[in-house]
């Protein structure tokens, strides 16, 4: 259930305020806490990460052009700011090695995320603001 949001932690390095949609602070707690979870795992080799966006209302997913079926309405996704080739690189690396089993690769992020009701452990490159089509992993 998507609930308002305050600034709580989810966990020790991710927030409520972060994670929720920024137009209307919408998140599913539940589902952020397994998120949150798997990005900790993460975190935990790579460093600070900055949340570019995680859950996403109808609205505000249709707005930035996300998929329809996106795992951002769900609270089951994160798309990570990355700087440069070497940290894109150890983001992908290390989110696969923490099971997280879609990934979307861009120029300045990395989308991860956790909803296995989509499609089997997946890997896409967005170019230009398109993703490229998917290759199961």
């Amino acid at each position: 259930m998507l609930v308002e949001t305050v600034d709580a932690p989810i966990t020790a390095h991710f927030s409520e305020r972060e994670m929720a949609c920024p137009c209307c602070g919408a998140l599913d707690i539940a589902a952020a806490r397994m998120l949150c979870s798997q990005l900790e795992r993460v975190r935990a080799v790579v460093g600070p990460m900055t949340v570019v966006s995680g859950c996403r209302c109808l609205h505000y997913n249709k707005r930035v052009g996300g998929a329809r079926n996106s795992a951002h309405l769900r609270s089951l996704a994160a798309d990570i700011r990355c700087i440069g080739d070497h940290h894109r690189y150890m983001l992908v690396a290390h989110a696969l090695a923490a099971g997280f089993v879609r990934l979307g690769v861009g120029v300045g992020m990395v989308h991860m995320d956790v909803d296995r009701s989509l499609s089997p452990q997946t890997l896409w490159l967005y170019t230009y603001g398109r993703s490229e089509p998917r290759c199961g992993l």
